[in-house]
């Protein structure tokens, strides 16, 4: 009689960073869908948080889920890599710490590990690949060719297998087919994030917030971090433009003021900003945490989305769960998002969004729109849901492939 599978266990590998919040987000919402699950459906989680999000409050906040267990870098790496970047530098540590990870491995109920970011892991475990999109193939002009090369090189090397591939978007799809003719056949699924909400994110008071922060009663919202194509260089523009005709509108900007791709395009930014006398309608709030971000979206009269390219914006999700009107470019990816509030100018035209700003300006008011909060509510919880379960199913068909082609008992 053979002897029973083990069950599905999920060896969640937590993406991004302070440099990628979009990655936290994504760990964040994962986790946050299968919780909505009735306590039967949900799998058992090991998620590791891995060296760059260490200490950095995520095995508390993570840790309050009773399906999951979070697992760090063990103490006893970090030690002997202290010590070698002392000797050899910080090249030889990062090396040593790479190597070390796949031995740090303690989650050995898990079958599948997601979202493996290249190629699979070497361990007794499924991988099942995560692309979040292939920007450096759609603007290469945001890329050194060095790291361009890198990149073709690393993606050649994790799609040579039979590992599923996860796209979060049809969006993401037709680039990959477009870009990568010679995979094919590669097994693809689809996998579309949303924001998943706590119920105390609708209940607590906007105002406080945004008062501790010296916001004015009315301002549209821009969360991106500032990274090229999110384009705020384009919404300034369009603020200039407004103000040049004797408009004035208030915005707020959270989010990290670095792109590794350029030290001088921040900068670039509030010299704009100072020579246009832009600057005391722009609050610049820099990384926030994230139920003060939430607060600050549901105050706002609207938010913008202006960025020129996205695998799946989660901008334009957080918008859809708050019920908010979110003014955004016009690219494919948000058309598939469909916002239901949504309202779309043309993407990179400062007319276009000038314009579209001054007329969302005059027909909203600060928020939260009760109304509109109650039914996004309902909504959330039910696309929570539809998430969570599509996830799983593609975690249970890589188990089963594991199960089938490997020792899983």
């Amino acid at each position: 009689m053979n002897a029973a599978r083990k069950p599905l266990g999920i060896y969640l590998l937590m993406t991004g960073g302070q440099h990628w919040m979009g990655g936290v987000q994504y760990t964040r919402n994962l986790i946050g869908a299968m919780n909505l699950l009735p306590t039967g459906e949900k799998p058992e989680v090991v998620l590791s948080l891995g060296r760059k999000n260490q200490d950095s409050g995520y095995e508390q906040e993570f840790g309050r889920y009773d399906f999951v267990r979070v697992e760090g870098h063990p103490s006893w790496t970090r030690i002997v890599s202290s010590g070698i970047r002392k000797i050899l530098g910080e090249r030889a540590s990062k090396h040593f710490l790479s190597c070390t990870e796949m031995f740090a491995f303690t989650a050995k109920e898990c079958t599948v590990a997601y979202p493996v970011k290249g190629p699979p892991l070497a361990m007794n475990i499924e991988s099942v690949l995560w692309i979040p999109d292939f920007q450096y193939k759609c603007l290469p002009e945001y890329f050194s060719e060095d790291e361009r090369k890198q990149r073709d090189t690393g993606y050649a090397k994790m799609l040579d297998n039979d590992s599923i591939l996860v796209l979060s978007s049809e969006s993401v799809k037709s680039d990959f087919e477009r870009f990568f003719p010679e995979h094919a056949n590669k097994k693809i699924r689809i996998l579309r994030f949303i924001s998943v909400m706590d119920e105390s994110d609708y209940l607590r008071d906007p105002n406080e917030v945004c008062a501790r922060y010296n916001l004015p009663d009315k301002f549209v919202y821009l969360p991106n971090q500032f990274f090229m194509h999110k384009r705020h260089d384009l919404v300034f523009s369009a603020l200039a433009k407004l103000k040049r005709n004797g408009v004035k509108i208030d915005l707020v900007c959270t989010g990290n003021s670095q792109d590794y791709r350029s030290q001088e395009y921040y900068t670039s930014l509030m010299n704009f900003l100072h020579d246009n006398n832009l600057e005391n309608q722009v609050s610049l709030l820099g990384l926030i945490p994230r139920d003060e971000q939430i607060q600050i979206f549901r105050r706002a009269a609207f938010t913008l989305q202006p960025s020129i390219f996205e695998g799946w914006s989660t901008t334009v999700e957080d918008g859809i769960a708050l019920g908010k009107d979110i003014l955004l470019s016009d690219i494919a990816t948000h058309k598939e998002q469909q916002p239901e509030h949504g309202h779309f100018f043309e993407a990179g035209n400062v007319d276009s969004l000038s314009e579209s700003i001054n007329q969302l300006w005059c027909v909203t008011r600060p928020g939260p729109d009760r109304e509109r909060e109650r039914l996004a509510r309902i909504e959330n919880v039910n696309r929570g849901l539809a998430f969570a379960r599509t996830f799983l199913d593609i975690m249970n068909e890589a188990h089963t492939k594991h199960c089938n082609s490997r020792t899983c008992q």
